[in-house]
């Protein structure tokens, strides 16, 4: 009996976790190149986001609003982007001289960290 009331509960927490916009949403990292090690600097196109969200936390079958913006590194290979909400992201980047990365995440709090590291493609 113990171990039922510990799977609803478990259960539940999960569905109206995942199932809830995060507010004042933060992503944040760093690009580096994976051979050297060192920060990429100054990327000004190929890195895209995808922020999704739902409307007024509906709670429907999927997603009902997406943000999408594109973002660029600074001179320590660092980004940042501020949302005034979201679930779910999608992060793309596409940057000449490396292989294409693609990362997705379900958002579960506030403030998020995702560094990257680029495999150069053979010159």
């Amino acid at each position: 009996m113990k171990k039922i009331i510990i799977l609803i509960t478990l259960s539940c927490f999960l569905f109206f976790s995942c199932k809830r916009d995060v507010k004042n949403l933060n992503i944040h990292g760093v690009i580096k190149d994976k051979v050297t090690r060192l920060p990429i600097k100054g990327i000004k196109s190929g890195l895209n986001i995808e922020c999704w969200s739902y409307v007024n936390n509906s709670y429907g079958d999927g997603y009902d609003d997406v943000e999408k913006r594109t973002f660029t590194t600074d001179s320590e290979g660092k980004f940042s982007l501020h949302f005034d909400k979201g679930a779910f992201i999608g992060i793309k980047i596409d940057v000449e001289g490396y292989e294409k990365l693609v990362e997705q995440d379900y958002i579960r709090r506030s403030d998020n960290e995702y560094n990257f590291e680029l495999i150069p493609i053979d010159r």
